[in-house]
């Protein structure tokens, strides 16, 4: 997992009041790393799908850019 691009995601999303969802994030985050190998796959895809552009990519998150906000969730999307 990206934990850049992770860590990254958590502070805009705090830092804009997506406080739930940043919270889902997080626990989806301790789930994927506390689980055996084998069900860390179904946990990436949730996280996966949260880092598409119809879910977290649709969300207005001040002090970056739309472009460099895709960037990091395709980079952690692509961690997985």
């Amino acid at each position: 997992m990206n934990f850049e691009a992770y860590n990254k995601i958590i502070e805009m999303l705090k830092q804009n009041n997506l406080d739930t969802e940043a919270k889902l994030l997080e626990d989806l985050f301790i789930q994927y790393n506390l689980n055996p190998k084998e069900n860390k796959s179904q946990i990436g895809k949730k996280i996966k799908d949260m880092c598409n552009p119809k879910w977290f990519g649709d969300l207005y998150i001040k002090g970056i850019s739309l472009k460099e906000w895709y960037g990091l969730l395709d980079k952690l999307s692509k961690s997985l």
